[in-house]
């Protein structure tokens, strides 16, 4: 493999790693505005907001598998 070759597959790598990053946070905050309410008063999580952050995490988690399964078997791949 050429030097380009590789260099083209560290910069594809390195897309992929932010946008992978980018989806954690978009789900991170969905999640946590969804779910936690008067976090400024009480600065805790109560257990019915950590069991909807996990079940939003997971919906979220699922839905992009999903997705990406959906996108692959439409690109042929």
């Amino acid at each position: 493999m050429s030097e380009q070759a590789r260099a083209s597959l560290r910069a594809m790598k390195a897309i992929e790693d932010r946008r992978a990053l980018i989806r954690i946070n978009e789900a991170a905050d969905r999640c946590f505005g969804a779910c936690i309410d008067g976090f400024e008063v009480t600065r805790q999580i109560r257990p019915s907001e950590e069991r909807c952050v996990h079940s939003c995490t997971v919906k979220f988690v699922e839905l992009s598998s999903l997705v990406g399964q959906i996108f692959a078997e439409q690109s042929g791949l």
